[in-house]
């Protein structure tokens, strides 16, 4: 029951995404479930920047439904702003020098 939830979420988070109004998208364009599940699989998704907003972008991303996430970030870990990018940990801090 919670993997079919998820499922539904996910797949309402994705067609947020694909129904959203624009100049490149016809009024009568409506995504099957084969773009859906091709979009899940096989798009990359490149983020620059790792930090307070890059931490949220990549965590929406991926609870969106995308497998394929990269991520450029060439700034260095600090203490005090591990409280903002909860993707790393005090251990990844040690270990960045």
């Amino acid at each position: 029951m919670a993997d079919s939830t998820a499922h539904v979420s996910r797949s309402r988070d994705l067609d947020k995404l694909l129904l959203r109004p624009g100049h490149l998208v016809g009024p009568t364009f409506e995504p099957g479930p084969e773009l859906r599940d091709d979009l899940r699989k096989f798009a990359t998704v490149l983020v620059v920047g790792a930090g307070g907003l890059g931490c949220e972008l990549l965590k929406d991303l991926a609870l969106s439904g995308f497998k394929n996430l990269e991520v450029i970030d060439m700034d260095r870990i600090e203490v005090s702003n591990l409280n903002r990018q909860f993707l790393f940990r005090f251990f990844f801090f040690l270990f960045s020098f």
